[in-house]
């Protein structure tokens, strides 16, 4: 789903497919954010996918809701259209249980530039792309010699998630956030023994 700039709130699409929207965990937390600039030449590899993925990426829809373990947003900061190496995504991947058939080597840093099904999904500066960590997806390669792919990536997730990487934010920034955003970055406050 792209969200154009008319409509920058991505905050309720990310509630409705990741939050665990109406249940008794309800609540999202921001799992990573990066910045990805790209000048010519440079992809990344095609990876998930729902055959064998990660129950941190998995897309579920049953019994009418959205149980998504991540979902990600990319918001472009510069155009990013053809030779610009835009994002591609394999629709419908999230779904399969079965492999792709030349869904290549993530660890030889396959590019999915020719996979079959892939479509480059090209934005406008200020476009936000959403879409479930468990599609296939990966960067294509940037060709164009001029200027340079920008964009931002945050990945969002349940509130009882933990970021994979064991980052834990300073009590001096968390102190400083109002107490909606302190919750995107600390769902649950940690339990740590007395002195």
């Amino acid at each position: 789903r792209i969200i154009k700039k008319k409509n920058p709130c991505w905050i309720n699409y990310l509630r409705h497919y990741c939050g665990e929207e109406n249940s008794y965990v309800q609540g999202l937390f921001i799992d990573e954010c990066m910045v990805s600039v790209r000048k010519s030449g440079g992809h990344h590899p095609v990876h998930s996918g729902g055959y064998r993925g990660a129950l941190r990426g998995r897309y579920l829809y049953e019994h009418g809701v959205f149980r998504c373990g991540q979902c990600n947003v990319i918001l472009a900061i510069s155009d990013v259209g053809p030779g610009d190496g835009p994002t591609m995504v394999i629709p419908g991947s999230h779904k399969a249980n079965f492999p792709h058939p030349n869904a290549g080597d993530y660890g030889k840093l396959d590019r999915m530039d020719h996979l079959e099904g892939a479509v480059p999904v090209h934005m406008k500066a200020g476009d936000a792309l959403l879409f479930v960590d468990g599609l296939m997806h990966g960067g294509s390669s940037r060709t164009n010699e001029d200027g340079e792919r920008r964009v931002t990536i945050y990945r969002y997730g349940v509130s009882w998630g933990a970021t994979r990487f064991g980052y834990e934010y300073s009590q001096a920034l968390l102190d400083r956030l109002p107490p909606e955003r302190r919750k995107l970055l600390q769902p649950i406050a940690p339990l740590r023994p007395s002195a």
